[in-house]
Order: C-alpha cells, then sequence, then structure tokens
C-alpha cells in the first residue's frame, strides 16, 4: 500500500464508476468517467482505462 491524495483518490473513484457501469453494460454510460479520470490524472494507467472504455 501507498498513500495518496485526493487526485488519485478521486481518479480511483471515476475508475469503479467506470467500472460498475461497464459490468451493467452502459458501455456510454462507462466512458464519461473515463475520460474525467484521464483528465484529472494524466497518466499511463488513466489512459488505458480510457482506450479500454472506448
Amino acid at each position: 500500500r501507498r498513500d495518496i491524495g485526493e487526485k488519485e483518490l478521486l481518479g480511483l473513484i471515476l475508475y469503479n464508476r467506470s467500472a460498475f457501469t461497464s459490468e451493467r453494460r452502459d458501455y456510454l454510460g462507462a466512458v464519461a468517467p473515463a475520460v474525467d479520470a484521464y483528465a484529472l490524472l494524466e497518466d499511463d494507467e488513466s489512459y488505458d482505462r480510457l482506450i479500454t472504455s472506448l
């Protein structure tokens, strides 16, 4: 484990929201939180999750 800041916590929440909507087969709804996470974090992991949601 490691400490995370507010941005990372918000990113995790957005990742979870995207995953939850994907599991419900609401694929269009999963894109918005993935875009928001990438805009917030701008890292490789958020980019990969964004591409996966498309």
